[in-house]
């Protein structure tokens, strides 16, 4: 009778053992645990509801990884949008001190009397307006990338940005031609992005039309393509006076 309650006592108390190890490593968080004895008595089902609850915190757990995960992703996008409008608003910011300084400087000297006569007032007084012009479409473009910006639900569609420029250059040949303005592409050919194609379109139209517009006679388009991990880098130059 003391064997048998001896073996008895034994096979009780490994399953207790189990029971705890389970329960530990569960308090540190360690869910893949299983208690694995096959028991009918009230020690089984206690295992067997450790099971299951250790299932339904592993789920839980990895669901939270997976949303940290994503938020951590979301910070750092974030962090790199912030960074892009500070250098976008930063080139804007020069962009617009050109043609501002300019019309500043001309109406100065229409002020001081330094221009007066006929032809110096037709000369000048147009290139305010041309100054004035340019002006106005920096600030179209900023108020369309404003609204590209507003506009994120809509994008769905990867686009080849080298494609639409290509295309667009295309498009305007026949002003280039006139003006004998000639476009060069640099970096790489191979520069995608999700986004709304009509805004894209209309952002590098407005940026190359502008870059012909106010070009000299003879001059040159530069359209440069960059493509980071972390951004992409779209620049358009031309050899005009700005």
């Amino acid at each position: 009778a003391l064997a048998i309650a001896a073996l008895y006592t034994k096979y009780i108390t490994r399953s207790i053992l189990k029971v705890s190890e389970v329960s530990k490593k569960m308090a540190n968080l360690d869910f893949r645990v299983r208690y694995t004895e096959d028991r009918r008595d009230e020690i089984g089902i206690l295992g067997e509801n450790l099971n299951e609850l250790s299932e339904k915190l592993e789920s839980a757990l990895d669901e939270l990884k997976e949303k940290n995960t994503d938020l951590e992703k979301s910070i750092k996008l974030e962090q790199q949008l912030e960074q892009q409008q500070m250098a976008f608003f930063s080139a804007v910011s020069h962009e617009l001190k050109t043609p501002l300084t300019t019309i500043k400087g001309f109406g100065e000297m229409f002020g001081s009397g330094m221009i007066s006569d006929k032809a110096g007032i037709k000369k000048y007084g147009a290139m305010i307006y041309r100054e004035s012009e340019r002006l106005l479409f920096l600030i179209n473009d900023i108020m369309r990338l404003s609204e590209i910006e507003e506009q994120t639900d809509q994008i769905t569609e990867l686009l080849s940005l080298y494609d639409i420029a290509n295309e667009i250059v295309d498009m305007l040949s026949a002003k280039m031609k006139q003006m004998g303005v000639s476009v060069q592409f640099y970096g790489t050919k191979i520069c995608y992005m999700k986004g709304n194609e009509n805004y894209i379109r209309e952002l590098f139209t407005n940026l190359i039309d502008n870059a012909i517009k106010y070009n000299n006679p003879g001059g040159s388009v530069s359209i440069t393509l960059q493509s980071t991990a972390e951004q992409i880098i779209i620049q358009v130059r031309d050899t005009g006076i700005g």
